[in-house]
């Protein structure tokens, strides 16, 4: 009976997994999600305090692997399960209060045309909502509206409807931490110019301010196309009632949609030239035409 008993605890010993042993304390490690407070907030449950530093200086060097990890290992994404549309999270960022709060990954949905004009109303730096929309959306990050896009005819009476459609408004969010928007704008440039291929158009254009960089739109995949000399609303041959003060000069982006296009830009002007869309061809600017 001994030896039989000695037999079973040897084969018990066997079977036990050795612990891992933390290397600041010596207990056994320890490292899981203790509360989950909200679909950003979090707190871990560690052996002792040099394994939970440990954990949030790997999580403030390499955000992206933390983001695998908290949502993969430790099992955020299946807590926060059809919360966020099968979105996982993406990395951890600042909350610009030296804590770190989850960044889900971006995802494209759909919003109304007073969503759109109501956050444009409340974001936007420094123009008003559009009055319509051929068609807009919005991009989430977990529970938040982020940013919207609304894409609609092109604004310059020389482009072609038929074939040219414009982003009249991008805004993205200022009252949310910087790391919660990153990519933000670029995903939605990339939904404007699919659905407007989808939607049959040719060319997807857009107009920035000159002193910005434009490096969102240059990183979507958009080219320069020409300068645009500001000038006011109110002309002779168009008389505009009301403030109508001098606009800001800008610079043209844009996306050929199909491999070869009926409809040609106007696309002649070299980068510092002006070349105002008012059919001025000594200002170096190509007449509109059709392809032959």
């Amino acid at each position: 009976m001994s030896e039989q008993h000695n037999d079973q605890c040897d084969l018990a010993l066997d079977d036990d997994e050795p612990v891992a042993r933390c290397l600041f304390c010596g207990k056994p490690e320890e490292l899981d999600l203790l509360e989950v407070w909200s679909a950003r907030e979090f707190t871990l449950m560690t052996c002792c305090e040099g394994m939970n530093e440990a954990a949030v200086n790997f999580m403030n060097d390499d955000p992206r692997a933390a983001g695998k990890w908290l949502g993969g290992e430790l099992g955020l994404n299946a807590i926060l399960r059809g919360v966020h549309d099968g979105a996982g999270v993406r990395r951890v960022v600042d909350d610009g209060c030296g804590g770190l709060i989850v960044d889900w990954s971006p995802r494209i949905v759909p919003v109304s045309l007073k969503q759109a004009k109501d956050f444009i109303r409340e974001h936007h730096r420094h123009c008003p909502p559009p009055v319509g929309w051929r068609f807009g959306a919005g991009v989430m990050n977990g529970p938040d509206l982020v940013g919207v896009v609304t894409v609609g005819r092109p604004v310059a009476r020389a482009l072609d409807h038929r074939f040219v459609t414009e982003v009249n408004r991008l805004c993205i969010t200022t009252t949310l931490p910087s790391g919660l928007v990153w990519n933000a704008a670029s995903t939605l440039y990339g939904w404007a110019a699919r659905e407007s291929k989808a939607a049959g158009f040719e060319h997807i254009i857009t107009y920035l301010h000159a002193s910005e960089q434009g490096t969102t739109i240059k990183a979507a995949g958009w080219e320069f196309g020409y300068d645009v000399r500001g000038r006011s609303w109110s002309t002779p041959t168009r008389l505009r009632a009301g403030d109508c003060a001098r606009s800001p000069d800008k610079v043209m982006y844009y996306r050929t949609l199909v491999k070869r296009p009926t409809y040609l830009l106007p696309l002649g002007a070299a980068r510092g030239q002006r070349a105002p869309l008012n059919g001025d061809r000594s200002q170096g600017e190509l007449p509109l035409s059709v392809a032959p």
